[in-house]
């Protein structure tokens, strides 16, 4: 089984997403749409793994570690404006998260890592890249101003579903100090 560890989103900020989802769904109904369960921000990558190894990773870093806010400015295409495949949730946020993702790391040298820079951001929705011609708009850069407390991390079991895309469920969390 594929997992993963991330930050599970409060819900806060998902009725905050879902509110703006919702305005927006009409206009870009091409789109394959995240469910509200499925998002949360990646801090390591999917690999096949073992969930009880992962989790007293999770544990060790979540003991040192207190309950944080991140603060979200806009939802726009991503990753890239010239490949754009996703629309996101994007943070400036990348201090803490990328000292989370290395702590980590160092806790489990066999987790995989990215070659490309950490980017703080949260995935609201999917579509290939050939789709993005034929969305009825080609820029994205809302404004979304919303600070999520942060109090937990999480490991993730990721499924693939042909008919639904990916799904996501959480195998079990780490509550962070305070």
């Amino acid at each position: 089984m594929k997992i993963f560890i991330g930050i599970p989103l409060g819900g806060g900020i998902i009725k905050h997403i879902a509110k703006w989802r919702k305005s927006h769904k009409q206009k870009l109904k091409e789109v394959n749409w995240k469910v509200n369960s499925d998002l949360h921000i990646t801090l390591i990558p999917p690999y096949l793994g073992d969930a009880k190894l992962a989790l007293a990773v999770i544990k060790k870093l979540a003991e040192t570690q207190k309950a944080f806010a991140i603060n979200f400015q806009e939802i726009a295409f991503g990753p890239s404006p010239a490949h754009p495949r996703l629309i996101w949730l994007k943070s400036k946020e990348r201090v803490k998260l990328q000292y989370m993702k290395k702590q980590l790391e160092k806790l489990n040298p066999e987790f995989p890592r990215l070659k490309r820079p950490f980017l703080t951001h949260v995935t609201l929705a999917r579509f290939k890249a050939k789709q993005f011609d034929t969305l009825p708009t080609r820029k994205l850069k809302a404004k979304f101003e919303f600070t999520a407390k942060i109090t937990s991390l999480a490991i993730y079991a990721t499924n693939l579903n042909i008919s639904r895309g990916r799904r996501y469920h959480i195998l079990a969390r780490a509550k962070l100090r305070g």
